[in-house]
């Protein structure tokens, strides 16, 4: 069996998703410095190996040049290169996955050595910076780095053997940045039966599930509770749902305005499958790109409504009003909730779409054969059946 060297600086929904699809067909080893994955890795195929990383402390000289490097680019971790030059030396080199943009310093080496290498770009990292630092006037001052990171993104990309995308838009933006590099699209998905005990459970609350330390989500659940919470209070009174926000690392001060609103903070919960089970429907209200496909899959798996701005769930070819809502003014956003909670066979019906949709495009075993694909590309690494 052909081997898969993975290096990944953490493990988030999309990582695990891959890992998946990967050790249905290769030995996969793990290079990670996830000390939550390191201590416990039940959750792991038999198959995947891990290689555990001293965490990464970065060096004087390199909080120096930091400035001047890609902001994508994580701290370096000095055991990397010493292990890439040992399985240099193997009879048949492993096929290198890097998992993020985070690691890709080490891909001239990697080239060098005369590995084969994939790039998981999983957002358009650089390019998604670019776009995000015109949306506002508060972000112009990131412009010149956001430009810097994304030149950067298309050298790093055009070096590896091919890129893999979450979706045609990242696809395309790679494409402009990165001509004539061999670009692939996995999208998101999920282990929709994992969910499938919900769905005949329905909550009763408002939920949002995401990092609580990402400015991203901060400031969409600011405009949240500052604007679109009074106008769902207004209209349903005494109906309105437990509103719930469950993430990591809140601040203090930001869990103080939250629950000011009226709004329930759960910090860094075990599991957010007690608190998905106890909801009715789900909320994204972020308005900048920011990587949350998997958890409007994930809600929807569960057979909960979603309600979501556009930027949160671009990407995805979902069908507004049948199997998500989407809105981005305040009115409408607002609206879109009010009216899953007045109208529960609304409500239902969304969730009955959502399942049907997420069963027939977003199960896990709906990427396998795109990742078949992508690994019979390379030469040398035929899929094992």
């Amino acid at each position: 069996m052909n081997r898969i060297l993975f290096l990944a600086p953490h493990l988030n929904s999309r990582e695990r998703q891959i890992l998946q699809l990967l050790s249905a067909r290769f030995e996969t080893r793990v290079l990670s410095a996830d000390q939550g994955l390191l201590s416990s890795n039940s959750y792991l195929p038999a198959s995947v190996h891990l290689n555990p990383l001293p965490e990464a402390r970065p060096s004087l000289q390199n909080r120096i040049w930091a400035p001047a490097l890609p902001q994508f680019l994580g701290p370096a971790h000095p055991a990397i290169p010493k292990i890439l030059r040992e399985h240099s030396r193997l009879p048949i080199k492993p096929l290198l996955w890097f998992s993020t943009l985070e690691l890709v310093r080490y891909l001239p080496l990697a080239k060098s050595l005369g590995f084969k290498s994939i790039v998981d770009t999983q957002r358009a990292e650089g390019n998604f910076s670019l776009e995000n630092a015109v949306t506002s006037v508060w972000n112009w001052l990131k412009l010149p780095r956001a430009i810097h990171s994304a030149w950067f993104e298309g050298r790093y990309c055009m070096a590896a053997d091919a890129v893999v995308t979450g979706s045609q838009i990242d696809a395309s933006r790679i494409g402009r940045l990165a001509p004539r590099t061999p670009i692939h699209v996995i999208p998101p998905t999920v282990q929709a039966e994992d969910f499938q005990y919900m769905r005949n459970q329905p909550g009763r609350s408002l939920l949002f599930l995401g990092p609580l330390n990402r400015g991203s989500n901060i400031r969409g659940l600011h405009w949240f509770a500052d604007e679109v919470l009074p106008r769902i209070k207004a209209a349903l009174g005494t109906h309105v749902p437990p509103v719930v926000i469950a993430g990591r690392d809140p601040s203090k001060l930001f869990r103080e305005k939250m629950e000011a609103a009226g709004i329930r903070v759960q910090a860094n919960p075990s599991s957010p499958l007690p608190l998905l089970q106890e909801s009715a429907a789900v909320f994204f209200p972020s308005h900048e790109l920011d990587g949350i496909q998997t958890g409007i899959l994930e809600a929807m798996a569960a057979g909960r409504a979603v309600v979501s701005t556009g930027k949160g769930a671009e990407g995805l070819p979902l069908a507004p009003g049948h199997d998500i809502w989407i809105a981005d003014r305040t009115d409408g956003f607002a609206a879109a909730v009010i009216r899953l909670f007045r109208q529960p066979e609304l409500r239902e019906a969304t969730s009955r779409n959502a399942v049907t949709t997420i069963e027939a495009r977003y199960n896990a075993h709906c990427a396998q054969p795109l990742l078949d694909s992508l690994i019979n590309s390379l030469s040398g690494y035929p899929s094992q059946e």
